[in-house]
């Protein structure tokens, strides 16, 4: 038919245009491309892209993640389904976490079918006063979470380690998420905050390589359909042998981030409770927009998420803590008006345009 003929020509046309790029556009092209195109909230829609963008890197999984996502959310007021929940007998933990940045993760062994299996505890804390309505909709959505981050499907651009399940902790009240370390490590974590403060600056081309990684990483989070609410740079951990930045003259490994920090992470939907994020440390606040803080703050956004990233993405190109941009003279409106009106501009010299 006419339109069969015309579906032909497009189809020729792009791959023509497509033919044109370098190896490395074409890369980018491909990982770029889920973000325009799965946008739809129709999980029948979600599965025709899913079959057939087979042949297109990682879309296929992104498209499951999110269609897997929405399936959840009609179920948003159920009691957890208990499948991973791991009991807290089979959680020892092995000792403090160290590191100022780390005080939100414990390091523990998981003895699963007889192996003990090296973990990263992240602690979600609630309210003690909460409502039982409140407390099964925070436990729901966080089983919801813990099944996307389960998800053996979920692509290696989401830069997240394999969730195993949660553990539950009624004396305090926390659950916590349960991370599994890769097989090479050996319980040395370094926070990127840690590293910021170490004597080494890690080569231009490693830090322009990170910051793809965790833009690219957020863009598929907002796909799937979630909230982080907790970019940060203690929150970018390099699960690795060796000593933590702060102590070590080495040029520091920037080869494999992991992302966490998911306390208080969410679905992107109206329909979805936003919780208030609570921050122990001072520095924290420098990463959220204004108008996500405070008592007369916005619901929380993909955009704030951006420019939680943006700070992120300033502090590699500078190679500095945001901290050290902080005066305390400043309201947070006029800091983020310096950054964008003075830092910003200013960073070009040390990492060039196109960063």
């Amino acid at each position: 038919s006419k339109l069969e003929a015309i579906i032909s020509d497009l189809k020729d046309y792009n791959d023509g245009l497509y033919q044109l790029l370098s190896a490395a556009e074409r890369r980018i092209l491909r990982q770029g491309l889920g973000a325009e195109i799965i946008t739809t909230n129709n999980v029948s829609e979600l599965l025709e892209i899913q079959t057939a963008s087979l042949a297109y890197g990682n879309m296929p999984q992104v498209a499951a993640l999110r269609r897997q996502n929405l399936n959840m959310l009609h179920f948003s007021q159920r009691v957890s389904s208990e499948e991973l929940q791991i009991p807290r007998k089979d959680i020892t933990f092995e000792r403090a976490t160290t590191s100022s940045d780390l005080l939100g993760r414990a390091v523990a062994a998981y003895k699963r079918q007889g192996q003990n299996v090296n973990v990263l505890v992240e602690w979600k804390h609630f309210d003690r006063d909460a409502s039982d309505s409140a407390r099964v909709a925070q436990l729901s959505r966080l089983d919801s979470l813990a099944r996307i981050l389960h998800a053996s499907s979920k692509p290696t651009e989401l830069c997240v380690p394999q969730c195993l399940g949660y553990i539950s902790d009624d004396w305090h009240p926390r659950v916590g998420f349960v991370f599994e370390f890769p097989p090479a490590t050996s319980h040395s974590c370094n926070s990127l905050y840690d590293l910021l403060e170490g004597n080494a600056i890690p080569f231009l081309g490693d830090r322009f390589s990170l910051a793809f990684k965790l833009s690219l990483s957020l863009s598929f989070l907002h796909t799937s359909g979630w909230l982080h609410k907790g970019i940060r740079s203690q929150n970018i951990i390099f699960l690795s042998e060796g000593t933590s930045g702060a102590e070590s003259d080495a040029i520091p490994s920037l080869k494999d981030p992991s992302v966490f920090g998911f306390e208080y992470s969410r679905p992107d939907s109206v329909a979805v409770e936003s919780d208030l994020v609570v921050l122990a440390n001072p520095d924290q606040h420098l990463y959220q927009h204004p108008r996500a803080q405070g008592p007369a703050r916005d619901r929380y956004s993909r955009a704030y998420d951006i420019y939680s990233l943006g700070i992120v993405l300033l502090e590699i190109g500078y190679w500095r803590r945001i901290s050290e941009f902080w005066d305390e003279d400043y309201t947070m409106d006029a800091f983020r008006e310096d950054l964008c009106a003075f830092h910003v501009p200013n960073l070009g010299p040390k990492v060039g345009k196109i960063y």
